[in-house]
Order: structure tokens, then sequence, then C-alpha cells
């Protein structure tokens, strides 16, 4: 019997894994595929919004305590494992309408009127000139952007292979590849899950489940607000140098690695779970690109894919207890801002786990 039994191991899943054996816990995590090879690698691993001043409080709060821890987790994790997430401040440009370029710098006014040491710093660049001498390899024309030059980024893939790669230095059991069909409970209080036809029983059952959460009815009370998001990004393959910052538009973004790729991607609602890419946003994207960065024209595309998020009605993530359900708890619906999101959800879910 297991103290805690962890469904999903995207990001979330693996970190609560963590830091409860850490913490003394016997625990054990389970996943329908590989870990971390869902929405935690196939995001762009932008540790913010791409639009923070339209995020909620909530998501606001929990990201400015993620922001706060990343650079000791990774230093951590490249300790353990020898695989650097590379974690980068590139600092993000958006180039916006007025009207939104208004709403940031009144977002950014408030932040510094209420003296918070977790505001965030920023300025609206007024000009295409001063927005080409931020991001010079830009060349369509804008007269207001948002500029935030502490925003950080980390390589997704090369984090979850590192957080993974811990956890298997970990003597704790891991089960990849198979789905948990039902989560056991009896009055009100939860006993365990059922895998593969086995019941695996344990004092407490923590659901990090993603877009895949509406197929437990025990979350239907949360799913049933949530939108599903797709994520479509294209990869080129440049050289360093070639653009410096995160840049957005709109529901468009380029994301510059420190080792000359560069990230083309855009996220929209969806019906299905349908994680094949989409050639008509492929087109779409090139375009973008191109537009924004006519040299990317000369750079090789090496990849397309897309991932699938869970979004709350609230955009703000469940993290906690169940309702009803006694020993069940859940940490879903952060949507395409779990980086953003998902640590500092994970600390204070763990936190109230072994209260």
């Amino acid at each position: 019997m297991k103290d805690i039994i962890i469904v999903g191991g995207g990001l979330t899943g693996m970190l609560t894994a963590r830091y409860l054996h850490d913490a003394g816990a016997n625990v054990m995590l389970i996943d329908q595929n590989e870990l971390g090879r869902e929405s935690s690698w196939a995001g762009n691993g932008v540790i913010s919004p791409l639009h923070p001043w339209r995020s909620s409080a909530e998501t606001l709060a929990l990201m400015h305590k993620t922001q706060q821890h990343y650079a000791d987790l990774c230093a951590e994790l490249q300790d353990e494992t020898r695989i650097d997430p590379q974690l980068t401040t590139s600092g993000l440009l958006s180039l916006d309408t007025a009207e939104a370029c208004d709403s940031a710098e009144n977002w950014l006014t408030e932040q510094c009127d209420a003296d918070d040491k977790s505001s965030m710093n920023g300025s609206i660049l007024r000009g295409n000139a001063a927005i080409k001498a931020c991001e010079p390899v830009l060349q369509s024309q804008h007269e207001q952007a948002v500029f935030l030059p502490d925003i950080q980024q980390v390589r997704n893939p090369f984090l979850v292979q590192a957080v993974a790669a811990s956890l298997r230095q970990r003597p704790m059991t891991i089960s990849e590849h198979q789905p948990v069909t039902k989560i056991r409970s009896k009055k009100n209080r939860v006993t365990g899950v059922r895998l593969n036809g086995k019941k695996f029983k344990a004092d407490k059952v923590i659901l990090a489940t993603g877009a895949h959460s509406d197929v437990f009815a025990e979350l239907k009370p949360v799913t049933k607000g949530q939108s599903l998001i797709k994520e479509d990004i294209i990869l080129f393959r440049g050289e360093p140098g070639v653009l410096n910052h995160i840049v957005v538009q709109g529901d468009y973004y380029l994301i510059p690695r420190k080792d000359g790729r560069i990230l083309c991607g855009t996220t929209r609602a969806v019906k299905h779970k349908d994680k094949q890419p989409d050639a008509a946003v492929f087109n779409e994207l090139c375009e973008f690109a191109c537009g924004l960065v006519p040299s990317l024209q000369d750079m090789p595309i090496r990849n397309h894919w897309a991932g699938l998020y869970a979004r709350n009605a609230s955009h703000a993530p469940s993290v906690g207890a169940h309702a009803e359900i006694k020993g069940l708890y859940l940490n879903t619906g952060h949507g395409e801002d779990g980086m953003a999101t998902g640590l500092a959800s994970v600390q204070q879910l763990v936190a109230d786990v072994l209260a």
C-alpha cells in the first residue's frame, strides 16, 4: 500500500512526486504514456503567460512564486542529472494594438503602486524606432509595444527529461504506458486506483491529468467548464543571435533558444482531442514568422508538432483537495500557462497534502 498515488506524469505530476518523496512519503507515479511526453514536452517553455496583463489574479500569484523558485530547481536538477534545462532570461516584446498597450500600461502602473516585490518590471515602447532598437531584426512597422525584460524561458523537453531522470534515481514506483481506469473510494474517502485490472491502494490520490481530466467522473464539477486548447509549433533551425527576445503578436509568437533554434507557435480553442499538427496552421505560422523576420525564409524548418491543454473557465487552475471525497486532490486547468504556474501550484498542493 502506498501513502500517495499520483496520476499524471507531466511536469506537475513529476514535480509533485519528487517533492513528496523527498518529504518522506511512499509515492507511486502513474502515466498513460511515457513520463513528460505530453503537453509538458510540447509546450513553448515560457515562464509567464504571453499576455500577463490579461491573466487572473490567481494565475499571476502562482506565476510570481514559480519565477522565484525556477532557478533553484534548474540548478538542483542539473546537479543531480547533468541535464541543463537551459533557463534563460529572454525578455518578452508584445506587438499589440494601442488599446492593448493602454491596458498593459495600466496593469504595470497598478503593480508599481502596490509596491509589491513580486511585481513585474516593464514598459511601453512608443514608435517604430524604439521597437526596432529593442529588436532590430523585426521588419514590420509597429508604433507601440509592451516590453517585459525579465521574462524567462526554459527548454521544456530538457526540463522534463531532467525531472524524469531525477525521479528514476529515487526508489519510488513508476508505472508508464498504462492508464488509470478508475479512482476507487469508499464512503466518500479515496482508497486507491484501478490500473490494468489491478487494485492499488493508497491513503491519498492526486490527479494531475491535464487535458485528460475529463475521463474521471470525480472531476466533472471542474472539467465541465473547461476549454480545450491546442498549440501548434514549428521549429526554425538558425544561428544564435538572430532573434534576441520572445516576440508576441496577437495569438502568435516567436521564441529564440540559446542554440539558435526559433520556435513559432499559436494557440486556439478546439473541440476535440486531436494532437495531430494542422497543415493549415503550419502555413499561417510560416507566413507570420517570415513576415515579421524575413531572414527566417532562408532557415530550414525542422519540425511541426502540437500539444493539448485544458483551461478552466475562470482562467485559474484548480489546485487542492476535492470538495467531496476525502484524500483526493487535484491540480488541473492550467491551460497553456502550466509552465508558468506549475511549480508554485505543486508546492501549494504538496503543503496541503502533507498538512
